[in-house]
């Protein structure tokens, strides 16, 4: 298994959904920042959208996908003028269903979805605020689930299948993004393009239990283990060590969530031969101990409709607004 594979097996997205609405002529709306990875697709014409911290807003057209995994408020509209610093702020509106007051031969698709330890996961603690992909940077697979989205929103199992189409589109967009290189900075992306560190990932998220070391993982570098610990550094921005203990707990919460083993299978599953040892470093890493943190994994429900009327609740004219 690759380790691109092995890391999205734990980051599949849950309770996912889409809307696909067309709004009215002149329009702008808020998204303020939430919980949610937000993903916005436009199937027909174009709108601007833009970041609360970047003042020159990204035109989108046709073919284009713009994925918000961590959440960040965001204004979408029909021009620059609609998605103007004052309402980015003040707005608590979010992007839906409107009348057809006219239409701006705009047809868009705003889909949402759940990632568990979002700022802890690896991978997804690396991606930027935005990922913004086309129809070229993404290939043929991003015209065929858009085409997917566009013709399967109603009907018998439309829902259920435009719930599943968000997790792939999230999949394949995160795909999309690390295949074009367009990376900077050390972490775990820039990693999975170095020959020497990659195969040393592979090694440590598929095999967590075992007695993993600096010198190892050197061997799997095929390096000395001075020159691989600093090559591992300046590449993924911590040491070997580190990494290992992070994906330690990551590994082991998302047992914990996902599977119905004891504490203690768990703790040996990840390397630990002592549950106390296990307990108190999942604590002081996660902020619970391992039975805390599965209760409250269980407990948190996660209402799909809920989320999609939070999310698609109204568009908002700019006529009615200004």
């Amino acid at each position: 298994m690759d380790v691109l594979t092995n890391i999205l097996k734990t980051v599949i997205p849950s309770g996912g959904g889409f809307g696909r609405r067309n709004p009215p002529a002149q329009w702008g709306v808020t998204v303020p920042k939430g919980d949610l990875a937000i993903v916005h697709i436009v199937v027909r014409g174009q709108c601007w959208l833009s970041l609360a911290d970047e003042e020159k807003p990204l035109n989108l057209s046709a073919g284009h996908v713009a994925l918000l995994a961590h959440g960040d408020a965001h204004a979408v509209g029909s021009s620059p003028d609609s998605i103007s610093d004052a309402p980015l702020r003040e707005r608590k509106c979010s992007l839906a269903n409107v009348g057809a007051v006219g239409t701006s031969g705009t047809t868009m698709a705003c889909g949402f979805f759940s990632l568990h330890d979002r700022e802890r996961h690896p991978l997804l603690s690396a991606l930027p605020p935005l990922v913004y992909l086309n129809k070229s940077d993404a290939g043929q697979w991003l015209s065929t689930t858009i085409r997917m989205i566009a013709k399967n929103s109603g009907g018998p199992g439309g829902d259920a299948l435009l719930d599943q189409l968000a997790g792939l589109l999230f999949i394949q967009t995160v795909r999309a993004y690390i295949e074009s290189g367009e990376l900077s900075g050390p972490g775990w992306l820039a990693a999975l393009h170095d020959p020497a560190i990659c195969p040393v990932l592979k090694h440590i998220h598929e095999r967590p239990a075992a007695n993993l070391t600096v010198g190892s993982l050197a061997v799997h570098a095929a390096m000395s283990r001075t020159a691989f610990a600093e090559r591992f550094k300046a590449v993924m921005g911590e040491a070997p060590m580190t990494y290992v203990r992070r994906w330690r707990m990551h590994h082991a919460a998302h047992l914990l969530r996902t599977e119905g083993l004891s504490v203690l299978d768990i703790c040996e599953r990840v390397g630990y031969l002592s549950e106390a040892t296990f307990a108190k470093a999942f604590k002081r890493a996660l902020g619970l101990p391992p039975a805390a943190y599965r209760r409250n994994a269980i407990r948190a429900s996660f209402d799909p409709e809920k989320a999609r009327a939070g999310l698609l609740g109204s568009v908002i004219p700019v006529s009615s607004t200004s």
